[in-house]
């Protein structure tokens, strides 16, 4: 009787990780003397894929981490509960209609929602981590939706992309100061009703906005717990049902 092979997971229980790195100085008109730095990479830690970012300057050489767990799901679990991915520590909140701006805090965000950005309705938000100064460009097929110039918080966000009737195609240009390059693309399919076609889409997060796994979270002036979630479930091409839910 054949058998199939064994395949291994493509995560491992730790690896050593990747990394880019980033160091400015500046000298002022008054002869004073800056330095800053940043540093971005991953790798695998405990059978998930590790993306960490940090920075630092010459007066406060580590001024900030952050850093979260992430894996997508197969097996029992993605098919008992359609679960395809979860995010553990530094993660963002689940954009909800109606509810403040998607936070940032330390907290678990899981679902079966895209790797490039979170969903609501036939909407998208499109976010991650890049080392500062790199411009990000975000593309709907081959239009040019928006252009950012990430800050020293290693962090781009495009929020309220709106998806058109059919095959969508996001795409992420990223550019580097010393001419790098990278490009992340995924596609979505949107049905007559406005949602995913044939399928049911969620995304839920609790999240304690300010907080980080060391310090604070960059940014984020205020402190609460946020809980979100949101699905939009999609049949026969033709029929759609959307709910979202936030307490902040």
């Amino acid at each position: 009787e054949a058998e199939l092979p064994l395949l291994k997971s493509k995560y491992r229980f730790l690896t050593l990780p990747s990394f880019d790195a980033s160091v400015q100085g500046n000298n002022d008109s008054s002869g004073n003397a800056s330095l800053f730095y940043s540093v971005r990479g991953n790798g695998d830690l405990l059978g998930f894929n590790n993306n960490f970012f940090f920075s630092g300057t010459d007066t406060a050489l580590f001024s900030g981490l952050r850093t979260n767990l992430n894996r997508n799901l197969d097996g029992p679990i993605s098919d008992i509960f359609g679960i395809s991915n979860v995010s553990l520590g530094d993660v963002s909140s689940v954009s909800v209609v109606g509810s403040r701006v998607a936070r940032s805090g330390l907290g678990v965000r899981l679902g079966n929602g895209s790797s490039i950005g979170g969903k609501t309705l036939n909407e998208l938000t499109v976010e991650g981590d890049i080392l500062p100064d790199w411009d990000v460009e975000l593309y709907l097929g081959d239009r040019l939706i928006d252009v950012q110039t990430v800050d020293v918080s290693g962090r781009y966000r495009f929020e309220d992309v709106q998806l058109n009737l059919g095959d969508n195609r996001i795409v992420l240009k990223k550019y580097g100061p010393q001419g790098q390059y990278e490009e992340e693309e995924e596609i979505y399919n949107v049905g007559e009703s406005g949602g995913l076609l044939d399928r049911t889409d969620y995304n839920f997060s609790i999240v304690d906005v300010g907080k980080s796994v060391i310090g604070r979270s960059p940014g984020e002036n205020q402190s609460y717990l946020q809980g979100s979630f949101s699905f939009n479930s999609s049949f026969l091409n033709k029929l759609s049902l959307s709910g979202a839910f936030s307490n902040a």
